[in-house]
């Protein structure tokens, strides 16, 4: 049965209903110590988060950042209080404005 299922794409409703019977279900705290144990050390490539960063930029030295860690990183602030900035919630981070751009407008 392995052998006849093996390489077959699972359909959308499929995973929707696998997805939903997970939904809720409390994992005990011995399965989250392995899990954290055996996740320890290990470094996602840039292609398995790529698509969830958002480009930011510094509007007071005109300078694009690939995320918001980034510019944290480089400027030496904390990335919430970027992403809070970008967001409206704050108008400045220590003197810096920023803003979300789009990927477009990073690469011009």
């Amino acid at each position: 049965m392995r052998m006849a299922k093996l390489g077959k794409k699972q359909t959308p409703e499929h995973i929707a209903k696998c997805r939903a019977a997970r939904i809720g279900h409390i994992v005990s705290e011995e399965t989250r110590k392995k899990l954290s144990i055996s996740n320890t050390g290990k470094v996602m490539p840039k292609e398995f988060y790529q698509h969830r960063l958002k480009p930011v930029m510094c509007i007071n030295t005109n300078e694009s950042f690939e995320s918001v860690s980034e510019a944290a990183r480089r400027l030496n602030l904390s990335s919430s209080v970027i992403s809070r900035c970008c967001l409206g919630i704050f108008k400045q981070a220590k003197g810096y404005f920023f803003r979300y751009i789009t990927p477009q407008e990073m690469t011009s």
